[in-house]
């Protein structure tokens, strides 16, 4: 029994009453990724990325290992990948929870920030339309009471439905434009896992044209997008000017 104890007693000495082993081991494995995959990138644009991509993956991968408290196994997998075999393997043997967190959170921080920005500013401006509605409700009251006023009444009604018209048109288009961004925003998550999921230059090379692709089309969507902005609150100033017309007696 004092054997034993002793022994514990060193044990713990030795070890410094620190964990067993070191999240941040496993840069060194992403490292030998990014070499590897640099090395057979055909595309220099593609070489060129890797530096940031192999940034964000370390950030992703230490930061889940130390809040997930991964096994020391998992670590010393993660941390002797060479190639992407290597890395599905390892991302294989983690716990469903943690794999599926895992994945969520390297698809996130390898999606263009660019997309994400504008599928949240889609989002914001479409709920911001919404105030169109409000003014084509005021407008339809303006309307009613513009009944009265005889001399006006032909031109307030055609200024008003021109107005009501154009907003509604602006509403939906930039309706139409949101539900564009988070179908982009799929696709861009498609690609992204084909990226990570590719076994061979031929499927990295067909990858990354696609995400190029992506992102020239996110690049011309956000300029429809901004275009839309612009008309949708022209729309709104019209519209709140012909039921302000519209009311006056």
């Amino acid at each position: 029994m004092q054997w034993l104890m002793f022994a514990i007693v060193m044990w713990t000495a030795a070890c410094g009453g620190k964990p067993s082993h070191d999240c941040t081991a496993i840069a060194q494995g992403v490292d030998n990724l990014t070499a590897q995959t640099t090395a057979n990138a055909p595309d220099p644009a593609m070489q060129a990325g890797m530096p940031e991509l192999s940034g964000k993956l370390k950030g992703v991968l230490i930061k889940r290992c130390a809040d997930d408290k991964w096994s020391s196994e998992d670590v010393r997998c993660f941390t002797s990948v060479r190639d992407r075999a290597d890395m599905q393997v390892c991302v294989g043997q983690l716990s469903e929870d943690r794999r599926r967190t895992l994945v969520t959170e390297v698809r996130a921080a390898l999606m263009d920030q660019g997309v994400r920005d504008l599928v949240a500013g889609a989002r914001r401006f479409l709920e911001e339309v919404g105030l169109a509605a409000a003014l084509v409700q005021q407008a339809e009251t303006a309307r009613a009471e513009s009944d009265r006023i005889a001399k006006e009444a032909d031109r307030a009604k055609a200024s008003f439905d021109a107005a009501v018209t154009a907003a509604r048109d602006a509403s939906e288009k930039v309706d139409k434009l949101a539900r564009s961004a988070e179908e982009l925003d799929k696709r861009l998550g498609a690609v992204t896992d084909a990226l990570m999921a590719a076994q061979n230059d031929a499927d990295r090379a067909a990858a990354a044209a696609q995400l190029a692709q992506l992102k020239q089309e996110a690049a011309a969507l956000r300029a429809r997008i901004d275009a839309a902005a612009a008309e949708a609150n022209a729309q709104q100033a019209a519209a709140a000017a012909a039921a302000a017309g519209s009311a006056a007696p």
